[in-house]
């Protein structure tokens, strides 16, 4: 009996031993993260002093040549303070809205040292900046000082993440920085255009029911239409309402979205195990014809072909207009499986979205001068793509060949038919 209570009271003294290890642990944890979110809140304070300084030394100076620093150290520290924000424990609201005025103001600054927005208006923007963020300034302090007074933990993170912005201490700045993105950096109208295609406001059809979205995905997918279903319809929060269709059959598990307006498919996932490869890229390509075609989708030419040990991508864009010229916005990409040509994954979410195309003038280019003397054009045709200022342009799709000594490489070279501006330039090797 002794030796029972003997052995009752070791257990009993190694639990205490463990647990206050374990709470020790714990607690080693949690100053160590209130020591780093300590010192992360004082780099963004500070750096925040910095970018106010930088926006208004910007103002000081009439030539391009000594306004030139200033402006990369805009563009510098709001990239900086972008990714510092990203890693406090503030609410997601929050920190999505100020990082989306830092994205803006930090690209202004570029496009103004770049010659692409007039001074005369980076001046007017730059004013109203430096007098908003020192109104931020003060009341971020407030905030974050009562932040980092309350205890840090796991849990409390969780939860400032996840309550409502309202109740939260940062509630206010995101009222402040709404209100200042509103009023510094109005959307233009090309932007709007953007918003609204994220928000797929131009969705004109009727509203579809939970019962007619199941019913489309088993047509869009026969093999799947014995698989045991589950769908949900999106947060209210969500950028447009829509219908996410949860499948599972044997080792195959997945799911597909539908827009609620007309029932579109915007993504399908199909997670499976993948056997050893058995089809080539010729079948394959001809499998992603037909999945077009069961998919509904006719108006687009294949632009690119990608693979991995497992799958092959396909990557399509929409064709507009008698010569049938690419819209590279306006995409559809296809994974299909290398052991059977299973389609496993679809994104036609920019196919959806539709961009707006317009009449632009087509003037010739002279690749031999355009070009150095090194690179070879291997093919030329006509595209639509986006510039800085989310517009659609017109633009010559050259695939060109650079060959040096020691490498030859391949590009996708788009240059603007009106004028000559190279809007993007995309190795291809």
């Amino acid at each position: 009996m002794k030796i029972v209570r003997l052995l009752v009271v070791i257990a009993a003294i190694a639990f205490f031993v463990l647990w206050i290890q374990a709470y020790s642990a714990k607690k080693d944890v949690e100053q160590a993260l209130q020591a780093q979110y300590t010192q992360r809140i004082s780099d963004t304070s500070e750096k925040m002093v910095h970018l106010r300084d930088a926006v208004d030394q910007s103002r000081m100076f009439e030539d391009p040549i000594a306004r030139q620093k200033p402006l990369e150290d805009v563009w510098r520290l709001s990239s900086e303070l972008k990714n510092d924000i990203g890693m406090l424990p503030i609410h997601t609201e929050f920190r999505n809205q100020w990082m989306n005025y830092l994205g803006r103001l930090g690209n202004s600054a570029q496009l103004t040292a770049q010659s692409k927005i007039p001074a005369e208006k980076w001046d007017q923007v730059a004013a109203g900046v430096v007098v908003n963020m020192k109104s931020f300034e003060q009341d971020w302090n407030k905030a974050s000082s009562i932040q980092l007074s309350q205890p840090t933990s796991i849990k409390q993170t969780k939860k400032i993440l996840d309550e409502p912005i309202a109740k939260t201490n940062f509630n206010g700045l995101y009222t402040q920085v709404k209100k200042y993105s509103e009023s510094d950096f109005p959307l233009t109208t090309s932007e709007e255009d953007v918003q609204k295609k994220i928000e797929l406001k131009h969705l004109k059809e009727k509203k579809w029911t939970q019962g007619q979205v199941e019913e489309k995905f088993k047509q869009l997918f026969p093999e799947l239409a014995k698989a045991k279903l589950t769908t949900s319809k999106s947060k209210k929060d969500a950028p447009y309402p829509f219908f996410e269709v949860s499948f599972k059959l044997g080792d195959a598990s997945g799911y597909a979205d539908f827009t609620e307006k007309g029932g579109n498919l915007l993504s399908f996932i199909n997670n499976r195990p993948i056997g050893q490869a058995a089809m080539s890229q010729k079948e394959l390509r001809e499998k992603g014809k037909k999945y077009l075609q069961q998919l509904g989708i006719q108006d687009v030419q294949n632009t690119q072909e990608l693979e991995n040990n497992l799958v092959w991508h396909f990557a399509y864009a929409r064709v507009v207009g008698d010569k049938q010229v690419k819209v590279y916005d306006d995409s559809v990409q296809l994974k299909l499986a290398k052991d059977n040509g299973q389609l496993l994954g679809v994104n036609t979410m920019e196919y959806i979205q539709k961009e707006k195309i317009s009449e632009q003038e087509i003037l010739p280019i002279d690749t031999k001068t355009f070009f150095t003397p090194d690179v070879i054009v291997q093919s030329h045709d006509y595209a639509y793509t986006e510039n800085d200022y989310l517009v659609q342009r017109l633009v010559h799709d050259f695939v060109v060949t650079q060959t040096t000594k020691k490498t030859s490489e391949t590009f996708r070279v788009l240059v603007d038919t009106e004028t000559f501006e190279v809007l993007k330039v995309q190795p291809l090797t």
